[in-house]
């Protein structure tokens, strides 16, 4: 297929009349007129997001049905794409470990792929709690492992840790050999380490309740 081509029958998919706004795409760009409504755009790119693991179930199963129908000849089809072919490969694996009948388009192609390899009625349970609970990619992943999703760190948490790392460094460096390497003073590493413990300590040590 001709660049041409490639790009007219892109155009045809995105046309004004197929989203409901006045833009206009070309190969190159997307003009949206002055005056737009962001409930408009956010449906706009809402749906592009959807269109990227549209695709990538697209491209899976045309090269499954491809070496199925063709054998080796179905090779000469990686070469229309620009993906790599480790990308390529992912989509054909997840293209045939999941069943299309059990796909679930409230979730992302990443939710997919991590039920490839299990047994379809526990890929379709799992599939379910993801959709029920709004599990995330990974936080479903991490169920599968029999592991609790883990929350994000909250920003004292991640401030402790940091001082953690920062006071053990600064008591590494205390060796007077180790100090030659360094454009550090003796005295800076002591300031250093003296800040950390402090703050670590007033971590550890209980609020009072006034």
């Amino acid at each position: 297929m001709t660049e041409e081509n490639k790009e007219s029958l892109a155009l045809r998919v995105f046309s004004p009349t197929s989203v409901g706004i006045p833009c206009k795409f070309t190969a190159t760009s997307l003009l949206i007129p002055d005056g737009t409504k962001f409930e408009s755009v956010e449906v706009l790119l809402s749906g592009m997001h959807g269109i990227t693991d549209c695709i990538r179930w697209w491209i899976g199963d045309t090269l499954v049905f491809a070496e199925r129908n063709y054998g080796e000849m179905y090779a000469q089809l990686v070469d229309e794409t620009s993906y790599s072919y480790q990308s390529l490969l992912d989509m054909m694996w997840v293209a045939k470990g999941v069943d299309p009948r059990i796909r679930r388009k409230e979730l992302t192609w990443s939710h997919h792929k991590q039920v490839v390899g299990l047994p379809q009625k526990q890929q379709e349970e799992y599939l379910q709690k993801a959709v029920d609970n709004k599990l995330t990619a990974t936080a479903l992943r991490e169920l599968i492992k029999g592991k609790k999703p883990e929350k994000p760190a909250s920003k004292a948490e991640t401030y402790e840790t940091a001082l953690r790392f920062i006071l053990n460094v600064a008591l590494k460096s205390c060796d007077k050999e180790a100090l030659k390497m360094r454009p550090m003073t003796m005295d800076d590493v002591t300031i250093i380490a003296a800040t950390a413990s402090d703050a670590i300590r007033a971590f550890e040590k209980p609020t009072k309740a006034k």
